[in-house]
Formats: structure tokens, sequence, C-alpha cells
């Protein structure tokens, strides 16, 4: 019995392990038509372990928060739209990703539970987020030195190990890696995430991470890290990611700054300089208010669309995955139809109550802090208002390296 237990100890590697792979996943390639990202596979034997190793140290610890209920009706509304799905292929493929990626957050609130867990996961997930920025780096730069089509080609042949060979298909056709920016065509940091709207949310969520390393640690390296992380986010160009860096800069303005000390009169200039002077990336942070941008219109549209589908099956939803159905009947599984707002695509799928259910999950955190408001609920709080505001125009909870990485954070 106790060689047994003492190999369901051998959990914690494997949540080491998942750490690394929040960044670098790769895909495992079963066949033509079938593919999964490996961490989908490891989740599941994570959760396995924890569930025997508690059941045999009779030490099983359960979360009671509202966060953890929150996840749990929004798993039952899932499973319970399946019941009136139109096409039940869909919506069992988001039903298996759903399932075999929540099981994380109860795996993490026990790890948590021991001394020192935290600290070792901030620190493992700032150092893995500086090198996956130092990536996206060197990807813009070298398209300035062995150009645009060299950087294009490297990535489309890269994309199959850490996407998959299929969702790589469908990454390569729905593709958004260039901009153009002042009439110039450049190819945004991605590192190896599919798209440059998900890396920046995982860089911008990074961020107050390795922020709070510096000033925990007075540490050079978090110093650079967080600068490496913040260029690298600028670089992706994503709108949404300058709205939510630029809303939680005004959260921690008004939070921290009790004094107006010339130090925050300093940065204060610096961010009103940034504003002001005309720069690509700002520029670029100006046209999210342009309506006439067709990325925008776009966007706009299904939201519209989406919004109509929502008030037209405001309690049950249409099912899950099967907005993509409604908006476009037949279309392909993979296809990226979605509306572009997390909680209106799950409140469109599973009814009014599941999107709720999305919105104060994310909440919690935020409501936490400003009943406690300790340095490690000011650093969570930070972190989900970032991903409150990127969620209002991307769906990152269908991300398999952005879920877990909510999840993580969440069960902290």
């Amino acid at each position: 019995m106790n060689k047994l237990k003492n190999f369901f100890l051998s959990l914690n590697p494997i949540i080491l392990f998942l750490f690394f792979l929040i960044p670098f996943g790769f895909a495992l390639n079963f066949s033509e038509n079938y593919d999964i990202a490996f961490i989908r596979i490891l989740i599941p034997i994570a959760f396995s372990l924890w569930l025997i190793k508690g059941l045999l140290s009779k030490k099983l610890l359960i979360d009671f928060r509202l966060r953890s209920v929150f996840l749990m009706l929004i798993l039952l509304l899932v499973v319970f739209s399946l019941n009136w799905s139109p096409n039940e292929i869909k919506s069992w493929r988001k039903i298996l990703f759903l399932g075999s990626i929540f099981p994380l957050y109860w795996v993490m609130f026990q790890f948590f539970k021991q001394k020192n867990n935290l600290n070792l996961f901030l620190k493992i997930i700032s150092i893995t987020a500086f090198f996956s920025a130092l990536i996206g780096l060197i990807q813009f730069i070298t398209q300035f030195i062995l150009g645009i089509d060299f950087v294009i080609t490297l990535q489309s042949q890269i994309a199959p190990f850490f996407l998959g060979k299929n969702f790589s298909e469908i990454v390569l056709t729905y593709n958004s890696w260039l901009v153009n920016v002042e009439g110039f065509t450049l190819f945004r940091a991605i590192g190896v995430f599919p798209d440059p709207h998900l890396f920046s949310l995982f860089l911008n969520i990074c961020l107050p991470i390795t922020g709070f390393l510096f000033l925990k640690t007075k540490k050079s390296f978090y110093l650079v890290n967080f600068l490496v992380l913040l260029l690298t986010s600028l670089l992706t160009f994503s709108r949404a990611g300058y709205l939510s860096l630029f809303i939680v800069l005004v959260f921690l303005w008004f939070t921290i700054s009790k004094k107006k000390s010339l130090w925050n009169l300093l940065l204060l200039f610096i961010f009103l300089f940034f504003l002001i002077i005309p720069n690509p990336v700002n520029q670029r942070f100006y046209s999210t208010f342009n309506l006439e941008d067709g990325s925008i219109n776009e966007r706009i549209t299904l939201l519209k669309i989406s919004a109509e589908i929502f008030k037209d099956n405001f309690w049950l939803g249409v099912g899950v995955g099967n907005l993509s159905e409604i908006i476009q009947p037949q279309s392909e599984t993979r296809t990226p139809i979605y509306a572009h707002n997390l909680f209106l695509d799950f409140a469109s799928e599973i009814g009014f109550l599941g999107g709720l259910a999305v919105l104060l999950l994310i909440l919690t955190p935020i409501f936490k802090y400003f009943q406690r408001p300790t340095p490690k609920n000011l650093l969570l709080a930070s972190i989900f208002l970032i991903i409150l505001i990127h969620s209002m125009f991307e769906t990152p909870f269908y991300s398999v390296r952005l879920l877990p990485l909510i999840l993580t954070l969440l069960a902290i």
C-alpha cells in the first residue's frame, strides 16, 4: 500500500510540466483527421491521480467557494444543452474540450494549499512567459532581416507540431498574422500561439505576475522580463490587448496611488506622452474606435447577430457549440465562427444563466480584492480585469493554452 501511495505522490512533477505546456504545448497527430493537444491528455491524468491520491490518503480537499460552484454550473449547463443542440457533433467537441480541462481547477486548488507552491507557480510561469515573449520578439525582428515571407513560411512549417495538423490548417486559412500599420504590412508577434490576440492575452496576464515578483524580490531579471513581455505584447498589435492594458493601468493608478508622489507624476507624464506622440502602437490603439475599419465592422456584425440569437433563445440557448450552426448552417466543425465576446458566446449557446455564470466566475477574484485588499489579491484582481476586458472581444475559454492558465489562477 505504501508503494502505491508513493507512486501517486508523483503528481507534482506532472503539474510542473503542465505549467511549461501552457505557452509551449504541442499536439499529437494520431491520423490525417484527428489530433489532440497533449495538455488535454495530461490534465485528465493529473485529475485521476489527484483523486486516487486523495482517496487513498483521505486528504481530498474540495473547494466550496463560489467560483467552484460557478464552474460546476457551467459544466452542468453545457452538458444539459446537448438535449436541444441541432448539431450534436459540434456540441460533443466542446463538451469534451471543456470536460478535459475544467478538472484542472480542483487539482490546482489543493496544489496551492501546500506551502511555497504559489511562489513556485508564479516563478515558473514568469520564466516560460519570458521565453515565449522572446520568441515573439525574434519573430517580429526577423521579418526586417530575412523578409516577411520567410517568417510566414517558417511559422506555417512549425504550426502543425504546436497546434496539430488539422487545427493548423484552419489557422493558416483564417490567420490574422499580418497587420497593416500606416501603409506597412507587418508580421505580428505570435510566438507559437495560433494568433496574436491569444498571445497578447497570455503576455498581458503574465505582466502583473512579473511586476509582482520584481516588487517582491527586487531582482533585475523580473524587471527585464516585464519590459520584454510589455514590448512583445505591444508588437502583437492586438487592440483588445491594448485596451485591457490601458484599463488595468487606470485601475492600478486609482487603487495604489493614495498620494501623488513624484514617481506617480512621472508615470502619468510617460503615459500621456505615449498617448499623444504619434507612433504605430498608439495609432493601432486609436483605430479601435474607428467604426469604418473592416475588422471592427465584421466583429460588430457578429455581435449583433449573436445578440439576436441570444434574445431568441434567452433561457436555454441554441446548444453548446451550435452558435456557428445557427449563423452559418452546415459550416465545418472547426470553422472559426463565434460571437467575439466570451459572455455572449456562452449565453447564446447555454442560456442566460450560463453567460452570467461565466461573467461572475471572472469577477470573483476582482470582488475578493475589494473585500480583502492584500498584495496577492490585487495581483489576481489585475489579472482578471485584463481577462474580463479581453473577453469582451475574444473567447479565451476555448483556447487550449489560456483556459488551463485561467483555471489555475482561479484556483489560487
